[in-house]
């Protein structure tokens, strides 16, 4: 009994962590002014729905916040169609990215399908300065 409870528990959480794979986080960023104290400039982010299906009320919000600030702190992205892309220009401000930082951003995702409401956390790499 443990043991089929267990791998009924463990598929659970495969495919919870798979899903959220379907949902590409994209992030440039084009920096405008730099100082010992803060940097600026707009932010790029791009979802790309590979989920298989249509999803609707797509919203991001940072969740590593304390060292980056977004004129505005939630990105809507609305509908996105099954392999839609869609891509937001956002004002930043944040601290001076050291040697030591790891070059990504931790985005909460929430969306709405044809099974409900879904909240997943989804890594996005800055993958280039413009």
């Amino acid at each position: 009994m443990k043991l089929t409870i267990t791998s009924l528990l463990l598929t659970l959480f495969i495919s919870s962590s798979c899903w959220a794979n379907h949902l590409k986080i994209i992030t440039a960023i084009s920096v405008n002014e730099q100082n010992q104290q803060q940097v600026s400039g707009h932010l790029i982010t791009q979802v790309f729905n590979a989920t298989g299906e249509k999803i609707h009320n797509v919203n991001l919000r940072l969740v590593n916040s304390s060292k980056v600030q977004l004129d505005n702190p939630i990105l809507q992205f609305f509908t996105l169609k099954d392999g839609g892309v869609r891509h937001i220009s956002n004002h930043f401000y944040a601290q001076p990215l050291d040697a030591e930082s790891p070059g990504s951003i931790l985005w909460r995702i929430n969306y709405d399908d044809a099974l409900g409401h879904h909240q997943e956390f989804v890594s996005s790499k800055i993958n280039n300065r413009l």
